[in-house]
């Protein structure tokens, strides 16, 4: 469980954190991954997750897709003061790209 846990918080920062955040992001959940498995004494299941996420980013390099910078700021700031209204944070939000024409159903 540690293993596949730390893998893929590995590779959720991998593709979806934007630069420049990944730099700092990315080493630590690295690190929280592993320090989370030693104090429940799966260090080296941690370690070894680690390891296998950061095999996967390379072998999947080009499919790294990151949400924009304004939607994890967005997203970061959610997780440190919780919920909130979308009034609130709608003007925080992208205009929504449609891959098709929207066709009013008259």
């Amino acid at each position: 469980m540690f293993t596949y846990d730390a893998r893929n918080r590995i590779l959720l920062a991998w593709y979806n954190v934007p630069m420049p955040f990944l730099l700092v992001h990315l080493p630590a959940t690295m690190l929280r991954a592993i320090l989370r498995g030693i104090v429940q004494r799966y260090g080296w299941a941690a370690s070894h997750g680690v390891v296998l996420g950061i095999a996967m980013i390379f072998k999947q390099f080009g499919q790294r897709k990151p949400v924009s910078r304004q939607v994890y700021r967005l997203s970061r700031q959610l997780r440190k003061r919780g919920p909130a209204k979308l009034d609130a944070i709608e003007s925080s939000l992208p205009e929504l790209q449609l891959s098709e024409p929207v066709i009013d159903a008259e």
